[in-house]
């Protein structure tokens, strides 16, 4: 499979910003650090700049990537021409130079400095899985909230509003945010734009999403920098700077909460008292393909409902309920069982999972969970609560993408 990685870094005749792609940024061009990336990428065969400054090629060649052609050569130096004229254009000339056809773009925006291989990996990966048209990279415009993580395995429809930039899923408005785009061959030749009815997502943060285009931009750019999560992200190859890798193999124990995490946090309850909630098919394939990876799972809950300990037995997991003090509990378990807290990912969503959270070395949240414990996790699974959270976490693990 031929995965084509593009990078459009045109100079805009009407702008004074020629430069702006070339500018430095902690000692090195802002386009370095999108080329870098797409080097470092495991899916990508071969980085492409497209562009119509000699200055920018020289730039980009610099550092790596390919310059096949200059766009002021073609029709295509027009500021009005689409990115996707660009991109078919891109495709052609690789497909005759190469005699080999290209089975994937990946689109890059060379000012989106924190884009990092795993992000391509994972945007590509999950494309693949999913047999999108297209996927591209969202952040929420929300500012009460910020998504690191990968969208749930669905296809929608994805309806721009009048100015062509968001769309609501749940809800929750989104905007596209530039760094990644990937799109199939066959659907970049027939249809006029990369966004299609059949166009996945993955949501990033806002920060990872960060766009220079500003002043402001730059400083906050260099600021992060200089902070050292730049760095701290690309050395653990992580979408968030906050986030720990935890190898498959070091993975000792899984603890779920029940309420909000297995389930949505919701009850019925019936005319003669009894209580019942949903669970999710998903999350019992999802506990299924864990168990073959020889990692163990028990579910700690505060939850005195028997309901807890129904659904431990239908899982074939331990349940330890009506858990008042759950990080005692999660400590005497270890110890007794010889578990490193470091070797323990925890999947909480309201505050009595805090202290757990704490002390574990991989702490993890649904997307709909308390916004402290939001704050906590290392990683925010896409999946809400009830929603498929344990299938998502196996996908992780399967991917080694904790």
């Amino acid at each position: 499979m031929f995965v084509l990685g593009i990078i459009i870094a045109k100079k805009i005749s009407s702008l004074s910003e020629s430069d702006k792609n070339i500018m430095p940024i902690a000692g090195k061009p802002i386009i370095s650090y999108v080329i870098s990336s797409s080097l470092k990428s495991k899916k990508i065969n071969r980085t492409i700049v497209s562009t119509n400054d000699t200055k920018i090629a020289d730039v980009a060649h610099k550092y790596g990537a390919d310059i096949p052609y200059l766009l002021q050569t073609t029709k295509l130096a027009s500021d009005s021409v689409t990115s996707e004229d660009i991109l078919r254009y891109t495709v052609k000339q690789i497909e005759l130079e190469s005699n080999q056809l290209v089975d994937i773009v990946v689109l890059l925006q060379p000012t989106s400095i924190f884009t990092t291989s795993k992000l391509i990996d994972e945007c590509v990966q999950k494309f693949l899985r999913c047999r999108y048209d297209s996927l591209i990279t969202v952040v929420t415009a929300d500012k009460k909230a910020e998504y690191v993580g990968i969208d749930i395995d669905k296809k929608f429809q994805y309806v721009l509003d009048e100015k062509e930039k968001t769309k609501l899923i749940d809800k929750i408005e989104i905007v596209p945010s530039g760094n990644v785009s990937v799109i199939n061959r066959n659907s970049l030749f027939t249809n006029p734009q990369i966004i299609t009815n059949n166009t996945g997502v993955i949501y990033i943060s806002k920060k990872d999403g960060l766009d220079i285009s500003y002043e402001l931009d730059f400083l906050l750019a260099e600021f992060l920098i200089e902070e050292n999560n730049l760095r701290k992200l690309r050395t653990n190859d992580c979408i968030s700077p906050t986030a720990i890798r935890l190898e498959k193999d070091k993975i000792q124990l899984i603890v779920y909460d029940f309420d909000g995490v297995m389930t949505n946090n919701k009850v019925s309850l019936s005319e003669n008292g009894k209580e019942s909630v949903v669970v999710n098919r998903g999350d019992g394939q999802g506990v299924s393909l864990i168990k073959k990876m020889g990692i163990k799972q028990i579910i700690l809950s505060s939850e005195v409902n028997p309901v807890v300990s129904i659904r431990g037995k239908k899982l074939n997991i331990p349940v330890i309920q009506g858990a008042e003090d759950k990080f005692a509990i999660l400590k005497d378990y270890v110890e007794k069982n010889g578990i490193n807290l470091k070797n323990v990912v925890y999947i909480g969503n309201d505050l009595n999972d805090l202290e757990c959270m704490q002390n574990v070395g991989m702490p993890l949240a649904p997307i709909d969970a308390h916004e402290f414990i939001k704050t906590i996790a290392k990683i925010i699974l896409v999946s809400k609560g009830g929603d498929g959270v344990v299938r998502e976490l196996a996908n992780k693990i399967e991917d080694n993408s904790l």
